[in-house]
């Protein structure tokens, strides 16, 4: 009897609807985090979910997407479609008829509705003072330039957001005076409007400007002058054998990441607040194949010449990244290496021979440096490390105060990975830590050798690992 009157009480405190004695502000938060469609379903739970959405505490937040929408039943009226719109249509101008703000809308749709209700969902959103606007489309929408009329001077939109196919036509006079990010995914740049160049100095105050997978195949120059822009994303924008030039006047730039073939050409103004760098840029293959063809009259390719442009613009920048086909394009263009007075964290690519002549004249030019990662190894060894001490007659003065950790990824056991660590080793007067990621297979013997090397550091712990745990 005694067990049987557990079970029930064990039972009824099952059954107890602990989420609905929630108070409605967290409830409200709750569904927030829920598809739209998901969300609004709970309102037939019971009366008091019934009006938990949308009027829950703030960030109202709506996500359609059609692909989540799309469930018909069998013998039903309305197609999925259908279905969609209408939902769309009375959430919008219904539902939240009352709402005055409206945080984020995110419409994804794999079907065209049409250039008009699309413009009506968005035009009834700013209506309720969006302020976030992300469009994802998955058909081509070859008009826009009525949903930019639309956006045209909203003044409570600070993040938009445009992905996948779509052209830019932006009408004339355009502006969103507080748009602070604009993400760019997908989209095709024309040079008969240029309308991508129109949209950005439509938007004094941007800070935020990511560009990838755009096409600007047929767009002359792509024009970014951004007075308050920190942060600057562009990648995979330039095709193999673009013509497009790039011109860049963001004096306020603090991150930067640039992972492209070259441009054409560039006119950039100098940073002075960078904090972090990422450069992947080079000529393409069928660019490097025609390189006769971009040759000036010292011997030199323009696409190489715009490599170093770049790298010589960012020397303000605090941490730094440089690829593999951009350390060939700087050397290539025997770049002159500005001095790095604030880099404290370097990271190299793939390092080749010419590798070897950057890495020497980079650890000059950064008194500073405080961390240095070989993120992919070498690929070319022959005569790599004569060449890098050729360059350093005198000990780098990073090495004698600042370089405290070194991390090098896939060490092989060559001769001259030997010698450069042992020249770290040996000169490292404050280094600390001195990681090395070694392949499986590597001979214990040479770890040992290296673990023998002497060190005038007199802390400094020598790891070898065998797994990519190389945080600094």
């Amino acid at each position: 009897m005694k067990c049987t009157i557990l079970d029930e009480n064990r039972l009824k405190n099952e059954c107890i609807d602990r989420i609905s004695d929630l108070p409605n502000s967290i409830l409200g938060q709750i569904l927030s985090y829920l598809p739209t469609k998901n969300a609004v379903a709970t309102s037939i739970l019971s009366t008091k979910w019934r009006y938990l959405f949308p009027f829950g505490v703030p960030p109202i937040k709506l996500d359609l997407d059609d692909s989540i929408l799309f469930h018909p039943i069998e013998n039903q009226s309305k197609s999925p479609s259908s279905s969609f719109t209408n939902f769309v249509d009375k959430l919008l101008n219904e539902t939240l008829c009352d709402v005055p703000f409206v945080d984020i809308l995110d419409l994804k749709c794999q079907k065209h509705y049409g250039n008009d209700k699309i413009v009506s969902w968005v035009f009834a959103a700013l209506q309720r003072n969006v302020r976030k606007l992300s469009l994802t489309f998955e058909f081509y929408l070859y008009n826009s330039e009525a949903l930019f009329h639309t956006l045209n001077g909203c003044k409570t939109l600070v993040e938009l957001e445009l992905r996948k196919i779509f052209e830019l036509s932006i009408p004339g006079n355009f502006t969103l005076p507080n748009l602070q990010r604009l993400t760019l995914i997908g989209l095709t740049f024309h040079d008969d409007r240029e309308s991508i160049n129109e949209l950005l100095d439509g938007c004094p105050s941007l800070d935020n400007l990511w560009l990838s997978r755009c096409d600007t195949v047929n767009l002359g120059t792509l024009c970014i002058r951004c007075p308050l822009l920190k942060n600057l994303v562009i990648e995979e924008c330039w095709r193999e054998l673009s013509t497009c030039d790039l011109l860049l006047n963001a004096p306020n730039l603090e991150g930067l990441i640039y992972d492209d073939y070259t441009a054409a050409d560039y006119s950039l103004t100098k940073f002075k607040s960078l904090r972090a760098v990422t450069i992947d840029v080079g000529p393409s293959d069928e660019q490097l194949d025609e390189e006769i063809d971009y040759i000036d009259e010292e011997g030199v390719s323009n696409l190489d010449s715009g490599v170093a442009q770049i790298f010589t613009a960012c020397s303000s920048t605090v941490w730094l990244y440089l690829a593999a086909c951009t350390i060939d394009a700087l050397q290539r263009a025997h770049v002159q290496v500005p001095s790095f007075q604030n880099l404290t964290f370097l990271v190299l690519g793939c390092v080749t021979i010419r590798g070897w002549k950057l890495l020497a004249s980079l650890l000059t030019s950064a008194p500073n440096l405080e961390k240095l990662q070989l993120e992919e190894g070498f690929n070319d060894y022959e005569g790599g490390f004569a060449s890098f001490e050729s360059l350093l007659p005198t000990l780098p003065i990073c090495l004698e105060s600042k370089l405290r950790k070194i991390n090098l990824w896939v060490f092989k056991g060559e001769e001259d990975e030997m010698k450069l660590i042992e020249y770290f080793l040996k000169n490292g007067k404050v280094l600390e830590k001195l990681r090395i990621y070694c392949l499986p297979y590597e001979d214990i013997s040479t770890l040992l050798r290296l673990f023998m090397f002497p060190r005038l550091s007199k802390t400094c712990q020598v790891l070898f690992l065998r797994k990519c745990n190389m945080d600094l």
